[in-house]
């Protein structure tokens, strides 16, 4: 779905009080009603986006269980864990990653106000874990790996300096 200052358009702002679009991103977007909703044109989102100079924030990825995937992006990629968006409500919880420029450290909590407004004013982009709550409990759960036939997706890419030494180093802790 279409995003705004890291909220699809299917969520309600006020669900999220924190992370409402500014007045000024909306301001600038005429609406239209259809039915009983708003609704906003790509081409109208993208004549005020372009004003706000929009840029590659995150790519989501649906995870099983967030232990495992959180682990594995941290202590086996190398990423950052900086947020955390719990949905109790929706049954999901959201988990932001990121690697970190080099000699930046991170003291923010995960969920914290102070760790949302990093997430949302940082320069950089973000890994974007999102865990349907029950998955990680239901053995015959799987979310397609990317690589079957129709998928649509095939894969997120790290840059290394040396792509065979990483594989190793992978390879060595198990993971092919």
């Amino acid at each position: 779905g279409l995003s705004f200052v890291g909220l699809s358009a299917a969520f309600s702002p006020s669900a999220i009080p924190s992370l409402r679009p500014s007045n000024q991103i909306l301001a600038g977007l005429p609406r239209r009603r259809g039915g009983t909703a708003s609704l906003v044109t790509m081409s109208d989102a993208a004549a005020v986006l372009k004003q706000q100079r929009a840029s590659w924030q995150q790519t989501m990825l649906r995870i099983k269980d967030p232990v495992k995937s959180v682990e594995f992006y941290r202590d086996v990629m190398g990423m950052t864990l900086i947020d955390k968006l719990e949905f109790p409500d929706m049954t999901f919880d959201l988990y932001f990653l990121t690697t970190l420029p080099d000699g930046e450290t991170y003291s923010h909590t995960p969920g914290s106000d102070a760790a949302h407004k990093y997430l949302w004013t940082m320069g950089g982009s973000t890994l974007e874990l999102t865990h349907n709550y029950g998955t990680e409990n239901d053995s015959a759960f799987k979310y397609h790996a990317g690589n079957e036939d129709k998928d649509g997706f095939g894969h997120v890419a790290f840059n290394c300096d040396d792509v065979y030494a990483s594989c190793e180093k992978l390879e060595a802790k198990g993971i092919a």
